[in-house]
């Protein structure tokens, strides 16, 4: 399994210090290419060197997160309706968006039969980032600040994390059907070129995303107040609500819906 593939899927903890000579030996190479994956994870934000430690898996913080689905709510839909209108003038491109989604048909197949391991994780990981890909990759050529923002929006998007640390087994399956039935629902909605159908998938996406996010950082500060002593935090009930961070501060896609921001 690939460095980043594994990084995405939450198999390194936040923050981990990275051995280039164990990740050598267990991709049987010289430490040489494992140094050269590492500086191009760098770039993209997934890895940082530390001083006299070496390259640590990079946290975003919470308030990272919340600019991040904030400027997500107001500009995806916009950058998925261009795509949506791609499709009706380049046929490779339909053709594209249909293998994609016979590609999550069918690991919907396999999930439904199988508690995900390890090899589905790492399909599920190539789909998620083929899918994200396509809102920079895709764009008219002509379009060209859309594009190198839309590829500049997806270092921080796959910064996020897939999943809640304590998902595994039946609970993590779940979650990744969730998360592909939701990116059939945009593809569905970009082949039929329905606009107004493209924002709803899309928003839609963006709040259970965000939901998956604050549920991860509302756990790791549950483990640092266990390494702390203290007690169980009471802010967030249960599953965090959209929007919500902390003691229930507002971001997000709840803080752009308050402040009347209307649809693009």
């Amino acid at each position: 399994m690939a460095i980043k593939t594994a990084i995405l899927g939450g198999l390194f903890a936040d923050q981990q210090i990275l051995s280039i000579q164990k990740l050598a030996q267990d991709f049987g190479v010289s430490t040489t290419p494992i140094r050269e994956a590492l500086k191009r994870l760098a770039a993209e934000e997934l890895v940082e060197w530390i001083p006299n430690k070496g390259p640590r898996v990079k946290q975003m913080t919470e308030e990272e997160v919340c600019q991040l689905f904030k400027i997500r709510w107001l500009i995806e839909p916009y950058f998925w309706q261009l795509i949506g209108i791609q499709v009706k003038r380049d046929s490779s491109l339909e053709t594209e968006l249909l293998e994609l989604k016979r590609n999550i048909q069918t690991l919907l197949v396999g999930l439904q039969q199988n508690t995900a391991d390890a090899h589905f994780l790492e399909e599920y990981t190539k789909i998620d980032i083929w899918f994200q890909r396509l809102i920079s990759e895709r764009q008219p050529s002509e379009l060209i600040v859309i594009k190198k923002f839309a590829d500049f929006l997806n270092n921080y998007i796959f910064r996020l994390p897939l999943f809640s640390k304590k998902e595994t087994g039946p609970t993590r399956t779940a979650r990744m059907k969730d998360v592909l039935m939701e990116h059939l629902a945009i593809l569905d909605s970009l082949l039929m070129g329905n606009p107004a159908q493209i924002e709803r998938a899309v928003r839609n996406h963006l709040v259970q995303a965000e939901i998956r996010s604050l549920r991860a950082f509302e756990e790791s500060r549950e483990r640092r107040r266990e390494r702390k002593g203290g007690s169980s935090h009471a802010g967030l009930p249960g599953v965090p609500q959209p929007g919500l961070v902390g003691d229930g501060v507002e971001c997000g896609s709840q803080e752009v819906m308050k402040e009347g921001a209307s649809s693009l």
